[in-house]
């Protein structure tokens, strides 16, 4: 690459992506360090025109992740096309690119991210060896918690799962569905001596938990109220449900 005397970059030893925008004569290369943006003039060949850090490319990420959120919710998933993001986020297709590959890849690191202390909590609570009562009641009220954080990015989850069973954002969406349920299925196994002969109805209490909760938050949501999920609250939820487990 040839560039300007004043404005030259050692790229020696660096892995460079070069990516060509819809801007006349910017070119955009991506190495280790930063971002640098080259812009050709038909004289001088190319110069410098910005560099971008590791903080500024952190803040691009999320912004993206975040724009496709609002966009995945609002619109859905399908609906929503590269270009609309990009348009968003104030940036590039081949920024998208960059950092996530597709829009397939920005939904796959979106539900990573989202899930990543959501599952660490989850675990915590199977792991308990409390009494089946407790456990549930830390799982309820993790659950929801997960939905008060962030109540845009659950319901946008609960309309991935519906998606057509063939659909790449189902696809994306339901490892986590699995884990979830499986994880649940593990505690009910564990309260086996708790609960008396189950005949192998632990499969069928994790889905009627998981269904139970899911619909109480689902509800919760149509009404519309930024008010917060209350201790008592949630724990009568999980009181109705075991209620009907031991009656």
């Amino acid at each position: 690459i040839r560039t300007s005397s004043s404005n030259k970059h050692k790229l020696k030893g660096a892995a460079v992506k070069i990516f060509y925008t819809a801007v006349p004569f910017l070119l955009t290369l991506y190495i280790p360090n930063g971002i640098i943006r080259l812009h050709r003039s038909r004289i001088s060949g190319f110069s410098c025109i910005g560099t971008k850090r590791r903080g500024e490319q952190v803040e691009n990420r999320e912004l993206i992740m975040q724009c496709a959120k609002t966009l995945f919710y609002s619109k859905g998933y399908d609906a929503v096309g590269v270009q609309e993001i990009v348009d968003r986020a104030g940036i590039t297709k081949p920024t998208l690119y960059y950092y996530f590959g597709s829009k397939l890849g920005l939904l796959k690191t979106l539900i990573e991210v989202e899930f990543k202390e959501f599952r660490k909590l989850l675990h915590e609570a199977a792991d308990m060896d409390n009494r089946i009562e407790e456990v549930l009641y830390r799982l309820a009220r993790n659950y929801c918690s997960f939905f008060e954080n962030d109540r845009e990015f659950y319901m946008l989850f609960m309309a991935l799962f519906y998606s057509a069973r063939e659909n790449e954002a189902y696809l994306a969406v339901k490892p986590y569905v699995t884990e979830f349920y499986e994880l649940v299925v593990r505690i009910f196994d564990r309260a086996a001596e708790q609960l008396g002969n189950m005949n192998g109805r632990q499969r069928q209490f994790a889905i009627g938990f998981i269904g139970t909760i899911n619909h109480y938050l689902i509800l919760k949501f149509e009404e519309g109220s930024e008010k917060g999920l209350a201790t008592e609250e949630i724990n009568a939820v999980v009181r109705q449900f075991m209620y009907g487990i031991f009656s």
